[in-house]
């Protein structure tokens, strides 16, 4: 298995933040909590999403990391390839319910 490239891995996830930030940065502060008119969810709420997500992530991988390896059947092995994910071609739903609050 290749060793992943941590340089290149850094740089992507530091574009993404940059991006979001410029994204968050450009919503005026009264559309914040507005909601479209077609029921979809507002910039804070999707911020909040976000943030749900990246707890959920980071969390979970620390507790990974805490412990050793365990062996894996050779079919949990094999996953859709990352331009597939990236593309969105198959879709999830977050395993975290949305807070209102």
């Amino acid at each position: 298995m290749p060793k992943p490239d941590l340089a290149a891995i850094s740089s992507r996830l530091a574009r993404a933040q940059e991006g979001f930030l410029r994204a968050a940065d450009s919503i005026p502060p009264d559309l914040w909590q507005a909601r479209p008119p077609d029921g979809g969810w507002s910039p804070a709420e999707i911020a909040a999403h976000l943030c749900q997500v990246e707890r959920g992530v980071i969390g979970t991988a620390d507790r990974i990391f805490r412990h050793p390896p365990r062996a894996v059947p050779l079919l949990k092995r094999f996953h859709f390839p990352l331009k597939m994910v990236e593309a969105r071609v198959i879709r999830r739903q977050s395993p975290i319910p949305l807070d209102p609050g």
